[in-house]
């Protein structure tokens, strides 16, 4: 259930031309080589199963939050990427077998922030979106 939601995301941001090689899903490994920008990472927790009737133990509705870090080389790609992002969630209600999603929301973001523990330096943009689940 979860794994299916998380590939939804991910599919649909791997749709649009920009994004399609840029998108890494989950913390990138410490011991690979450096990824240099620009690239999208999204982290999509386990979700919050929410059993909703007493007589029930099976989760009846699982709300998910996605976090984004858009990144490049500088401030003007960073937006670029999450403008991109953006336009591919909003509005947009996944298909998940066996689940009704609700369209993606944006939750909020934060200014453009300098990274200079890498090198070289790049710039990001988080942002973060909510995905509401009901079992159909």
């Amino acid at each position: 259930m979860i794994r299916a939601h998380v590939d939804a995301l991910l599919a649909r941001l791997r749709a649009n031309a920009a994004l399609a090689a840029v998108v890494v899903d989950g913390a990138m490994d410490a011991a690979a080589p450096a990824l240099l920008p620009p690239y999208v990472v999204v982290y999509v927790d386990s979700g919050v199963r929410v059993v909703e009737r007493e007589s029930s133990e099976q989760p009846s509705r699982a709300d998910f939050r996605i976090t984004t870090h858009s990144v490049g080389v500088d401030a003007n790609q960073a937006r670029f990427f999450a403008e991109k992002v953006m336009d591919q969630f909003l509005g947009w209600r996944p298909v998940v077998t066996g689940w009704a999603p609700q369209a993606v929301a944006h939750s909020r973001s934060q200014p453009v922030t300098a990274d200079t523990s890498i090198s070289p330096a790049s710039q990001y943009i988080t942002d973060v979106f909510k995905l509401a689940s009901r079992k159909a």
